[in-house]
């Protein structure tokens, strides 16, 4: 059972208790993240992964997001893509999905987004409560 979602393990964990689908675009290659993921004991708690290796086009372009909406078969409406790099936020601005800007570690990442996320959040808490309302107004 997650806690209280004070870490970015936790809000992973949490969401997927609630059967929301997880999915990563990196700049990574594969093997990279592949060690990452296993020190960090992250790696079963995503559905698809999409790393460097698999994109002709990185980060700013949307070409990552849009094989994840396609490998996961979701519409644009249906996804939260969360970034804390100016790379992120306009991949996911021009991927037409709704992105949110997140610095829940300010020491290692970009402080100010040079494009301006639909939101934005520097708590992990105050995100599992904004996903729970967005997509409570989403099935109405």
């Amino acid at each position: 059972m997650a806690s209280d979602c004070s870490s970015g393990t936790d809000l992973l964990a949490y969401l997927k208790e609630q059967s929301f689908l997880l999915a990563i675009v990196t700049g990574k290659a594969r093997r990279s993240l592949d060690i990452s993921l296993e020190q960090l004991e992250m790696a079963d708690l995503f559905d698809y992964i999409i790393t460097g290796d698999d994109v002709e086009k990185a980060k700013p372009h949307p070409e990552g997001i849009f094989k994840v909406l396609d490998n996961l078969k979701l519409k644009k409406e249906d996804v939260i893509f969360v970034g804390d790099s100016d790379a992120d936020i306009a991949a996911g601005l021009d991927a037409g999905v709704h992105t949110v800007g997140v610095q829940w570690l300010k020491n290692y990442q970009t402080l100010d987004f040079s494009y301006e996320p639909h939101h934005y959040f520097d708590d992990a808490r105050l995100f599992k409560a904004y996903v729970a309302d967005y997509f409570k107004e989403e099935t109405k």
